[in-house]
């Protein structure tokens, strides 16, 4: 199919049917008429909002989508019962549906979607993959309970130093030698494997013969030493170095300084060889240097054969691996999500999968599917391209993503297989003359991305915003400013930014402030510059990225201050002390009382191992008075906010993996080394919202928009830097993303075509963000020199002269204004709570304790030496939350847990705690098929199950009516959500299976732990009530995992495992109990009786 003409996209009127492409260009109002598209599949469709999915790229676009889509719903709602106002555009849309399904219909469905605004289904790629994976478990055939990682650096690197060990070291000492001085390393090995994970394919021969090509290599040495060996001979002798006869100045000047050295002079041979006079003066020595040339070159290809070959098989050899660990772990990672149910969909020959999830979902949208790549699209062609409405929105001029696998012939590819195809052509986002700026801009270049099948068209402008003026004059809307080289650009930078700060610039009738303004950078060191730039002449600006705080100079002054308590010595407190923390100088250090700061840093270490890393350094920042030291600096806010992080993760690293003083060092240095830890805590945060300029990569600008624009780093260039070990390119023969090490003519002509069209992309979504006007910065060089042109011929584009107000200092002369408190006059909903069994038993029972012999030395642990209480609870939680209970020995995870339990925990108790376990473990939990918790399978279980669910007016008093042994006395009006953790969910045997341990203690008798005593028990501490709430939460999760879930055959029941009463093979400790359906409907029906209307 070839790819349709465009129509116009009309977001009232376009047909809700299909499969349809939408190219949104930038500024056009996408994530509006997704809205907009939602509320007329609601109106027009009758669809609930749990019927229509939606996929985007980013959590933030999935935040901003998500309140879009409430606010036009509660104001379609609110306009259809003629209680309020609302957009134009959603009052033709009710408008046109009451007409078609009467006023009445229209607000009934409106306020279904507005019940189930909680229900929105909007997803990232990689979250609704899981949510799929999780929810169609069996027809995915996937594992219970995984658990998502955002990278598998540890268990890559782990892989590579096994196949280091067992494939390189094992190499000849003269092989190894070899590899190791052409700098084979682990880390480019990592690099390669980790990429060929994400779905690269590597380049190499895989027939080479290893140890031939070995031979080979050296045997071409050899042969290169000889004639290295000739060359001296025949130099030594050529009357071509005689250079009394030489007459011409240049060889003169070049070679008679080298005629003694022989390595040298061949080496200027081969640099001047296309120099006329060198072939001529010097042949015979040129012929050989030549031939010497040719021969090194041909063992650097056998050398390179051999390396990829290596690389080659560490992928092979490291993959399988790879995912046994991942398996053994129970881990996805994000690639993992989508290759599972890629190759899910693709084995889904039944369209048992694709018949569930067209089912469930009637609509679907998938948002920026320029990022998308072909196995993401074939998912969303499997599963919805027949029989749904389906949309795809996109643009493929903003697709710069390629780095993370976002491939562009996807988009060209759907765009010839879908049934529509759209084309949004008005700009929301800019000024009109803005608008009209971008056309010109873009139009000079005939073929502006350097692709026939991605055009620039003309847009035109949606908004009447006013233009920027100066001096009450509107100013024109893109400045070009032409600098000699990129040193110049950061000052140049910052001195316009100060001068449009300090002048008479202004937007919508007020001045120009620091927030209105961005600063588009490429790279994070160019956002560092423009940073000092703009803070040496004191104009506030904020840098936001992704750079890693552990990575920043204030993690390596931390760790210096933490060797120094340590090991207080003068030489760790010196270096501790002499940085901007304390501004401590070196005349400083001179001064010193030695035995003031000695004390000062054992007080530190004292506080440290008292009290926490927490508390240790925040008397640090107290005693040397780091915070107005800092903020006294030049990026002191930064400074301090990096500190302030680092503190809290140290803290979080001590209590969650137990470190002791001197593995947090060690941890710390590792982590500023560059060992990676996943998770956003892990990204600097911002310094300050106050008003400030930003400072934000292209990448991360995608989708946003700002007031004004610096472009200041365009000149993108595609040229190969040839330091790198590979190249990377996309071969149209095969489709693939490629990665290799032989840098071949054709290799590098595909990197330089395909990089070259992703600058233009990323020039295009650097201009397109802005409102009102935008500064490009050039030294005429690169791929913005593509767009230049005479600004004469555009009057919105002008050549600006570069200033230098270097020397200036901004200050914010306006006064502050004192912002009060607003006065709270709406009503609080007293009624509405978050619910848990906690807060509705009121009853807490004593009963005595019986007193009996004791049998044996077990019965005298558990019964008499096992501490009561809380402390011992969560011990005993802990320990079987991380146990894989179809072993027989605890013993390392009893000491690692105890570490944290010194109260609890003796080291003398450890075979104790280890038959504690199997006894539990042991217990038979049914008279009629005995079995016990040792046969069940660690990835068949989730520990501490979180639940939540909602919950709408009810009376607690009602529970106790619908089951006599759950009290409840509370007759008030609630609602809210209902939360809680269940201590292990599993399934056994095709059931699941709610538990929960109990350390109580009950008596020093088994009698007192006997099923009889246990209902007793039960009853006294109310956990019937309990578990009837776990029972609701499991049975909603239940159907929402499994299709046609049946309560009677799918729900095993609950077990209480009261642990100090459990035996092997007995049944005393053991309650279960399996509440009736009835009684468990009837339940969930009181939750969900709908809230008056």
């Amino acid at each position: 199919m070839t790819e349709l003409s465009k129509q116009e996209f009309k977001v009232d009127s376009v047909e809700l049917s299909g499969s349809n492409l939408i190219e949104a260009s930038a500024g056009t109002g996408k994530t509006f008429s997704i809205g907009i598209l939602v509320l007329r599949l609601i109106l027009e469709k009758n669809l609930n909002l749990p019927q229509i999915l939606m996929v985007t790229f980013t959590k933030a676009a999935v935040a901003e989508l998500e309140s879009r889509i409430r606010k036009f719903i509660r104001e379609a709602q609110a306009y259809a019962r003629q209680t309020g106002t609302c957009d134009d555009m959603i009052a033709r849309i009710v408008d046109s549906s009451i007409a078609e399904i009467g006023r009445e219909e229209a607000v009934n469905r409106l306020r279904k979607a507005k019940l189930n605004l909680d229900e929105t289904v909007i997803f990232t790629i990689h979250s609704f993959c899981q949510k799929t994976l999780t929810e169609f478990a069996f027809e995915t055939g996937q594992l219970f309970s995984a658990e998502v990682i955002e990278n598998s650096a540890a268990i890559v690197n782990t892989a590579i130093n096994e196949y280091w060990r067992q494939k390189i070291t094992i190499l000849e000492s003269s092989h190894l030698q070899l590899l190791v001085s052409d700098k084979i390393s682990r880390e480019d090995l990592a690099t390669v494997v980790s990429k060929a994970l994400s779905g690269k394919h590597f380049v190499y021969d895989k027939d080479l013969d290893l140890a031939e090509e070995f031979k080979n290599y050296f045997t071409k040495r050899e042969k290169i030493d000889e004639a290295e060996q000739g060359f001296d001979q025949l130099f030594e002798t050529s009357n071509e170095r005689d250079f009394t006869k030489i007459k011409q100045q240049n060889p003169n000047r070049t070679f008679e300084p080298l005629s003694n050295d022989s390595v040298k002079f061949r080496a200027k041979l081969i640099e001047k060889k296309g120099t006329g006079y060198v072939s001529k003066l010097f042949p015979t020595l040129l012929d050989s240097a030549l031939n010497i040339q040719e021969s090194i070159e041909e063992a650097k290809e056998s050398l390179k054969d051999i390396k990829c070959y290596l690389y080659g098989e560490a992928i092979a050899d490291t993959k399988d691996y790879i995912q046994k660990r991942k398996q053994d772990l129970n881990v996805f990672t994000y690639d993992d999500l989508i290759q599972n149910l890629a190759g899910a969909v693709e084995k889904d020959d039944s369209g048992l999968l694709k018949g569930e999830l067209q089912k469930k979902y009637k609509a679907v949208f998938i948002d920026e599917f320029q990022d998308t790549d072909k196995m993401q699209y074939d998912i969303f062609n499997g599963l919805f391209g027949q029989n749904n409405i389906l949309f795809y929105i996109g643009d493929p001029k903003q697709s710069i993503y390629g780095f993370r696998g976002a491939d562009i012939d996807t988009y060209k590819f759907a765009a010839s297989q879908v049934q529509n195809s759209y084309t949004m052509s008005h700009n929301f986002r800019s000024t009109p003359n803005m608008v009209a700026a971008l056309n010109s801009f873009f139009k000079v270049a005939d073929n502006a991305f350097c692709d026939d099948k991605i055009r620039y068209e003309q847009v035109e402008a949606g908004t009447s915003l006013s233009e920027m003026q100066y001096q009450d004059e509107p100013v024109k809307n893109m400045a070009q400013m032409f600098v000699k080289n990129n040193q110049e650009i950061a000052p140049a930078v910052a001195s316009e930014i100060y001068h449009l700060l300090s002048s008479d610039y202004k937007l919508e009738d007020r001045k120009v402030k620091p927030s209105d303004i961005v600063v588009l950078v490429r790279t994070k060191n160019q956002g560092a510059e423009v940073k000092a730039a703009l803070s040496k002449m004191k104009i506030p600006a904020v840098r936001i990225d992704d750079s890693k705080v552990l990575q920043s100079e204030e993690a390596i002054l931390i760790s210096y201050v933490l060797q120094a308590c340590l090991n207080p010595d003068k030489a760790n407190i010196n270096r501790a002390l002499l940085n901007r923390l304390t501004n401590s100088t070196k005349a400083d250090l001179l001064t010193l009382d030695d035995e003031k700061e000695l004390k000062n840093f054992r007080e530190i270490k004292e506080s440290w191992l008292k009290s926490g890393i927490y508390a240790s350094l925040t008397l640090f920042l107290k005693k040397y008075s780091v915070g107005s030291n800092l903020l006294n600096s030049a990026d002191g806010e930064r400074a301090l906010t990096n500190l302030l992080q680092i503190i809290e993760l140290l803290h979080k690293a001590e209590v969650d993996r137990q470190l002791l003083p001197a593995e947090l060092v060690s941890y710390l240095q590792k982590l500023i080394a560059g060992a990676e830890e996943e998770g956003d805590e892990y990204v600097q945060r911002m310094e300050s919202d106050d008003d400030a300029v930003k400072i934000v990569t292209i990448h991360s600008s995608k989708g946003l928009a700002y007031n004004i624009v610096f472009a200041p780093y365009l000149d993108l260039k595609d040229d190969f830097n040839w330091r790198r070990a590979f190249v990377e390119y996309k071969d149209p023969e095969n489709q693939k993303y490629c990665i290799s090490q032989f840098k071949t003519e054709r290799e590098i002509g595909l990197y330089q075509e395909q990089t070259e069209q992703e600058n233009r992309r990323l020039i295009y979504v650097c201009l397109t963000r802005t409102v009102y006007k935008a500064y490009v910065y050039t030294t005429k060089r690169g791929s913005v020199e593509a767009f230049l042109s005479d600004p004469s011929n555009c009057p919105y584009i002008e050549k600006q002269d570069v200033k230098d107000l270097s020397g200036e200092r901004y200050s914010n002369e306006e006064e502050k204004v004192l912002r009060k408190a607003r006065k709270f006059e709406g009503n609080i909903q007293v009624s509405w709570q978050m619910l848990s069994f906690s807060a509705l038993n009121k009853h807490h029972q004593t009963y005595p304790k019986t007193q009996h012999d004791l049998e044996n030395d077990y019965d005298t642990f558990v019964f008499e030496q096992l501490t009561k209480g809380n402390v011992a609870g969560n011990f005993l939680h802990e320990l079987f939350e991380n146990a894989d209970f179809t072993q027989n020995s605890f013993h390392s995870i009893i000491k690692r847990v105890g570490k944290g339990y010194p109260s609890v925990y003796k080291e003398e108790q450890l075979e104790n705690y280890n038959q504690l376990m199997l006894e539990v473990l042991q217990a038979n939990l049914s008279e009629e098929k005995p079995w016990c918790l040792q046969q069940t399978d660690k990835n068949k279980m989730i520990s501490e199950m979180e639940f939540f669910f909602d919950i709408n007016a009810f009376t607690p008093k009602e529970i106790s009516v619908l089951c006599e042994k759950a009290r409840v006395d509370d007759s008030r009006t609630l609602e809210g959500f209902m939360t809680g953790f269940i201590d292990l969910f599993f399934e056994h045997d095709g059931k699941y299976y709610i538990l929960d341990w109990k350390s109580n203690f009950l008596g020093n008798s088994l009698t007192d732990y006997s099923p009889e005593r246990l209902d007793e028990v039960m009853t006294d501490n109310n956990y019937h009530l309990q578990y009837l709430i776990y029972t609701i939460a499991v049975k909603r999760y239940l159907k929402m995992r499994l299709p046609n879930f049946n309560y009677e055959r799918d729900f095993g029941g609950v077990y209480y495992l009261f642990l100090r009463g459990c035996r092997a093979g007995g049944n005393t400790g053991v309650f279960y109990a399996k509440p009736n359906k009835e009684k468990i409907e009837a339940m969930d029906d009181l939750f969900l009786a709908p809230s008056v209307y």
